[in-house]
C-alpha cells in the first residue's frame, strides 16, 4: 500500500495559537472540547477515517512545531479542513488562516498516486486544485474542479517548484515534510491521526498539542468502528 497523508501545513510560529484558532472554528460548528477518550485499538473500519465530518460525533486535531515559522496540523476526520461548515461557501480551513491572518495549505496524497490540494491566504482567498480524470465534471468532497486546476498548483506560496522537480504524489508528501516539518517531518502523515486522534495514544512531540471535541446533538454517526466490510457499506448507505 502506497503512502497516505493529509496534513496541514500553517505559516505560523505558535502552536498554541493555531490549535486555538482551530478549537475556536469547531467550537462554532456546536463540538464541545473534551478531555481525551481512553486509548483503544483501531478496527479496520473507523467513521473518523472513512465517513466526512459531519457525520462524526468526535473530532480532533494535533498541532506541532514544524520547521521555524510553520506549523504541523493533523486531523480526524482526516479531511475535516477541507470541508465545509453547513451553509458555508467555503472550506474550514479558510475561517483558520483568516482568524490567524496566515497562510496554510493541506495536502491529501491517497495511496501514494492521487493528490489534491487545498490553499488558503490570510485573507481567506482559497484555491483548490489536484490530479484531474480528464471530465469535465470532478468533484472532490462536494467540491466542483476548474478543468485548469487538475494539476497541483500554488497560487499564493512559493512551491511551484517543488511541484516541478517532483512529479510523484508520495515524494512531494515526503518533500514537504522534510522542508515544513522541520525535526517532526516523520509525523507528517496520516499516523499521527490513526494512532493519536482515534486511538487516542499519547503523542510524543515537544511542544504539541493535543485536542478533542464531542458533538454537542444528537448522534449523526452512521456506522460504528467495526472490522466488518458489509457493516460500513450499510452505514455509508444511510443517507
Amino acid at each position: 500500500m502506497g503512502h497516505w497523508a493529509n496534513t496541514t501545513y500553517v505559516r505560523h510560529g505558535d502552536v498554541e495559537a493555531v490549535a486555538d484558532a482551530l478549537t475556536r472554528a469547531f467550537e462554532c460548528e456546536d463540538m464541545q472540547a473534551i478531555a481525551a477518550p481512553p486509548q483503544r485499538s483501531r478496527h479496520g473500519f473507523e467513521p473518523l477515517q472513512d465517513d466526512d465530518a459531519l457525520h462524526n460525533d468526535l473530532w480532533a486535531l494535533a498541532a506541532f512545531p514544524g520547521a521555524p515559522g510553520w506549523v504541523v496540523v493533523q486531523t480526524a476526520p482526516t479531511a475535516v479542513l477541507s470541508e465545509r461548515a453547513p451553509g458555508a461557501d467555503h472550506p474550514r480551513l479558510v475561517d483558520v488562516a483568516r482568524d490567524l491572518r496566515a497562510h496554510a495549505f493541506q495536502l491529501h496524497v491517497y495511496d501514494g498516486s492521487l493528490s489534491m490540494l487545498v490553499e488558503v491566504s490570510p485573507e481567506g482567498e482559497w484555491s483548490l486544485s489536484g490530479v484531474g480524470n480528464g471530465r469535465s465534471d470532478q468533484v472532490w468532497l462536494g467540491e466542483r474542479l476548474d478543468a485548469t486546476r487538475y494539476e497541483l498548483q500554488f497560487r499564493w506560496l512559493p512551491f511551484a517548484d517543488l511541484l516541478a522537480s517532483e512529479p510523484y504524489a508520495e515524494y512531494r508528501a515526503y518533500r514537504f515534510a522534510e522542508l515544513l516539518g522541520g525535526t517532526n517531518a516523520a509525523h507528517c502523515d496520516n499516523l499521527v491521526s490513526i494512532d493519536t486522534l482515534i486511538c487516542h495514544k499519547p503523542f510524543a512531540v515537544a511542544g504539541a498539542s493535543v485536542r478533542y471535541f464531542r458533538w454537542k446533538g444528537p448522534s449523526r454517526e452512521r456506522f460504528e468502528s467495526t472490522d466488518s466490510f458489509e457493516a460500513c457499506r450499510a452505514g455509508l448507505a444511510k443517507r
